[in-house]
């Protein structure tokens, strides 16, 4: 008898990871395309399992994206020591930092974040920012939707969302100013035949 790969309570390793094909190749051409989108679903549905996979080198490169030009971050909100909107700047300016071996001298952390995103441009690289369980800084979005929404529309950025509910719905006072931008959404249900919305 085969082993059971799921662990409940834990997202599925990318090299475990079925199905899905139809909001893989959608969300790959989302990326190509720097399209910034939304992952919508329930509670444990999958959609930390789902980022993780397709931010894999391995499945980028599958679908004909260069690992090396597009600069993977995956943020797991719930897992910050403090929900405050610096410190999850800071979160990815780290693991940018880190992934391209550059460090900014600046004592903002969103000029930071800034200066990084400018320098991938100008080294011809794209910046994929994930942001898993957005629902955790809802109440942060209305102090600075307006310099998210600066940062994701930068021509080489495509910013990812997860979470239970759409960002308009999420935090209505900044809807206008962000939720604009994720109008493309995969939509989940909790049927055995999940459906997709774009």
């Amino acid at each position: 008898m085969n082993k059971n790969p799921f662990i409940f309570g834990k997202p599925v390793e990318s090299d475990r990871f079925y199905n899905r094909e139809e909001e893989i190749e959608t969300s790959i051409g989302f990326i190509k395309s720097l399209q910034n989108f939304s992952v919508v679903g329930e509670r444990r549905i999958g959609k930390t399992s789902f980022l993780k996979h397709l931010l894999s080198r391995k499945t980028l490169a599958n679908y004909g994206i260069d690992p090396e030009q597009y600069i993977a971050v995956y943020c797991a909100i719930d897992s910050l020591y403090e929900i405050k909107k610096d410190i999850l700047i800071m979160t990815i300016v780290e693991k940018i930092e880190k992934y391209i071996q550059v460090e900014v001298e600046s004592a903002d952390v969103f000029e930071k974040l800034r200066a990084l995103i400018e320098n991938l441009a100008l080294n011809g690289k794209n910046l994929i920012i994930a942001l898993d369980e957005l629902e955790i800084i809802a109440p942060l979005l209305d102090d600075f939707s307006h310099w998210l929404r600066s940062i994701f529309q930068s021509g080489n950025v495509v910013a990812i969302t997860a979470s239970r509910t759409t960002v308009a719905k999420l935090s209505p006072d900044s809807a206008a100013s962000l939720s604009s931008i994720f109008l493309a959404i995969l939509l989940w249900d909790s049927s055995q035949e999940n459906k997709q919305r774009i």
